[in-house]
């Protein structure tokens, strides 16, 4: 029974061996699938919606031919195709490491296997030291794989751990830069807004002095004529 899962195990990684296809020739869904059969659901259905929405996006700024908003939104989504890749190819090394285990542990079995059969039954009975000897190795081996099992589960957890921190930098370095262009905007507005206001007080100011100084030379004409 252990011997057939371990073959089963193995099967199943091997499987696992991903080819990839550029983002421009329908690759991105049969990488998000992989993603999401292969367990990844920390990414791979964040990813699936921020590709649907991207994408969507795109083809709306397309048949507004804007150039700009169309620009960004290919950036956007090559960002998420690169952030895929990444993150797939270091399952796949993960997962190189996993079949090598699985390998040592079916040649193992295998050896145990052929051990606990009637000539090798047989042979230990003739030399019980020899018997000892394999028992022992085959527990060592046992234990170290183990511990590779161990360790592949920490690197696993170091693998998720790096890849949510470059989500979030990425995202909090968007931010910052989208704030930065909104105050940019703001700022010139305020320029534009007091430009205009003391433009208007010149003016309202210039018109009043007009008026005053008009008013002033008819009641002196007025005043001359009747003195005369």
């Amino acid at each position: 029974y252990m011997l057939a899962s371990a073959k089963y195990d193995y099967e199943i990684c091997t499987q696992l061996k991903f080819q990839f296809r550029g983002p421009d020739d329908g690759g991105k869904d049969i990488i998000i699938e992989t993603v999401i059969r292969e367990g990844c659901f920390d990414i791979g259905v964040y990813v699936g919606a921020l590709y649907k929405r991207f994408s969507a996006g795109a083809h709306k700024a397309a048949r507004k031919s804007d150039d700009l908003i169309l620009t960004t939104y290919k950036s956007m989504c090559q960002d998420i195709w690169n952030l895929i890749t990444y993150r797939l190819r270091q399952k796949a090394r993960t997962f190189e490491e996993r079949v090598r285990l699985l390998e040592e542990r079916i040649r193992l079995l295998e050896e145990q296997d052929r051990f606990t059969k009637t000539d090798y039954r047989r042979k230990c009975r003739e030399s019980k030291v020899k018997g000892a000897e394999l028992n022992a190795r085959i527990m060592e081996l046992e234990r170290s794989a183990k511990e590779n099992e161990e360790r592949f589960a920490k690197l696993e957890q170091n693998l998720d751990r790096a890849y949510k921190e470059q989500i979030s930098n990425e995202l909090r370095e968007r931010n910052r830069e989208k704030k930065f262009r909104s105050q940019d905007l703001s700022s010139d507005n305020n320029s534009s807004e007091q430009s205009n206001s003391s433009y208007n007080i010149k003016t309202v100011i210039l018109e009043t002095n007009s008026k005053d100084s008009t008013e002033e030379e008819t009641k002196s004409r007025d005043v001359k004529a009747y003195q005369r």
